[in-house]
C-alpha cells in the first residue's frame, strides 16, 4: 500500500496483511465480518482492493485482548 506514515507503517492494510497480523485464514476474517465482529473494509480508489484502516485493526485487537469482543477471550483465545 502506498499511503504511509512517517514511521513507514502503512495507514491501510489489505486482506492478506490483516490475516497475517491476526494469524487467521481469510475465511475466518469474512466469517467475523459477516456476523459483525470485525470492522468493515472499504474499497481502495487506485486498485479497487479491499482495505482496512490500520488504526481500526489495532483498536479491534486491543478490544479483543481486553475481552471486550468475546467475553472471557484474551490473546489467542477466539472462536
Amino acid at each position: 500500500m502506498s499511503t504511509q506514515t512517517s514511521s513507514s507503517q502503512t495507514l491501510y492494510l489489505r486482506l492478506r496483511e490483516v490475516c497475517e497480523m491476526l494469524g487467521i485464514h481469510r475465511d475466518t476474517l469474512w466469517r467475523w465480518r459477516r456476523v459483525g465482529l470485525f470492522p468493515v473494509p472499504f474499497l481502495g480508489k487506485k486498485r479497487g482492493d479491499l482495505l482496512w484502516r490500520r488504526s481500526d485493526v489495532e483498536e479491534w485487537i486491543a478490544r479483543r485482548d481486553a475481552g471486550k469482543i468475546w467475553p472471557g477471550a484474551g490473546p489467542g483465545k477466539h472462536p
